[in-house]
This record gives C-alpha cells, structure tokens and sequence, in this order.
C-alpha cells in the first residue's frame, strides 16, 4: 500500500510542474491585488461537512518556476483536518503575471533579482483577502512554503502578526531571508530539511535561519535527497510533524 501511495504522489509531483491546470474539485479560484498592483490567482477550498466555529486558514506557497497545484496532493490532507486552504500562485507564476500594465515571467533573467523582496506583498494581500470571508478566522493563520515559498513562509511569519504557525521546506539561506523587512520577527516557524538535499545544504539553510528565528521553533532534519514540497511524499513521518506542528500553534 505505501509503495502503491508513493507511486501516485510521484505521478501527481510531476504532472504538478506541467502545463495542465488541476484545481481541485470544491475550489474555487479567487483574485486579489496588492499594494504594487499585482493580480494574484489562488485556489480556495473550505472542508466540508457541519464542524461549528470558523475555520482557520492555511496559506499554501510552492516552489520558484512552480505553482499552486504543487500542493494538489496534500491540500486533502489539509481539509480532512478541518482547516480551510488558500493555495496562490506567486507573482510571475502560475496566472499571476500581471502588474499593472507589465507582464511578470519568474523565467525571465532579472526577474528575482526585481521580484523577490516584493512577494511578501502577495501575502499581505492573501491575508487581506483571507479577512473578508465571514467563515474564516482571520487572526489566527497558518502558512507553508517549498524551495521559494519555504522563504516567503519564514519572512511572513516574521512579518504579519496574524501568521501563527509557519513551516519552511528546504528554505534557501541566499535569498529573501527578511534584511529588507522593518522590524523583523521570526518565530512560530517548523523548518524542514534532507540531509541529502543539495549534499546537504539544504538542512544547513534551515538550522541557520532556525537560527535567526525566535521560540517557538523546531527543526526537523530527515533522511534523503528529497527537496521542498517532495519531502511531504518521501518521508511519511514529514505530513505527522506537519500536523502536530499545526495543531500545538492553531489548534484544531
């Protein structure tokens, strides 16, 4: 049975990084704009069934050069636990290519170098957006990230006090690590990493920026090569600290 699950979760990773569009069924797709203009797509989805109170809310952020279907897989596990999910696509990415009257490319050379230190305002603009919706509670949110996201993650919750509980999967230690943010504050942060993973820098990323990041925090370092939202899929163990971490930071 596990082996039949990771052979699906690895179809669905690959099929994540191509051009087919899969929001999943029961999301709707949503817009907002931030505060330079630029019009962000993302996937809403609400769990289903009678649970009483509102839901708390879970900001999901993929990989650089990726998009929101990246976390297709996951997002079921998310709902089962009863949290609502706001998958976006990053600047540049996925459907939000749009500032103003320019057109934005994450493949285009310089567009990092332009960009990177903008994209906390697609999460500024997500939680604004997140505040509108009567079912949901919008103090208390949650936010996870992969490769690039893993970054947006950590300086979102060292940036909006509404952010509760972040987790940075194989975050870089090269780029957007909060220098530009007035007031900086990481803490509430799970960072997750493979020893293997970029022979292993990627874990020694996520124990400097644990470094930089105020208690609450855990680090949690697995066996591997796998990087970002894959760590989710080649370790089974990962989804449980996830969840755990979630639960001990926003509650049920």
């Amino acid at each position: 049975m596990k082996k039949i699950l990771f052979l699906f979760f690895s179809l669905f990773w690959m099929l994540s990084f191509s051009d087919a569009w899969t929001d999943l069924p029961g999301s709707i797709e949503v817009w907002f704009t931030t505060d330079d203009e630029v019009k962000i797509s993302a996937s809403w989805i609400v769990p289903a069934g009678e649970r009483k109170g509102k839901k708390i809310p879970i900001i999901l952020v993929h990989h650089f050069g990726g998009s929101r279907v990246q976390w297709d897989a996951f997002t079921p596990a998310l709902l089962e636990k009863g949290y609502a999910v706001l998958a976006v696509d990053l600047r540049g990415h996925g459907k939000s290519t749009s500032k103003g009257k320019t057109v934005l490319n994450a493949k285009a050379p310089d567009f990092l170098q332009q960009e990177d230190g903008n994209m906390i305002l697609d999460i500024k603009a997500a939680i604004k957006w997140l505040k509108t919706q009567p079912q949901i509670e919008g103090k208390k949110i949650g936010i996870i990230g992969g490769d690039l996201g893993a970054n947006v993650a950590f300086v979102s919750a060292g940036t909006f006090k509404e952010i509760r509980a972040a987790v940075a999967l194989s975050p870089g230690i090269d780029r957007l690590i909060g220098v530009e943010v007035k007031k900086f504050n990481p803490r509430s942060i799970l960072f997750m990493a493979t020893l293997g993973d970029g022979q292993g820098a990627s874990s020694v990323a996520a124990e400097g920026l644990a470094n930089m990041t105020e208690d609450p925090k855990e680090t949690k370092i697995y066996r591997g090569k796998a990087h970002g939202i894959a760590i989710l899929y080649g370790n089974p163990e990962a989804q449980e600290d996830i969840f755990a971490w979630l639960e001990q930071r926003l509650g049920p």
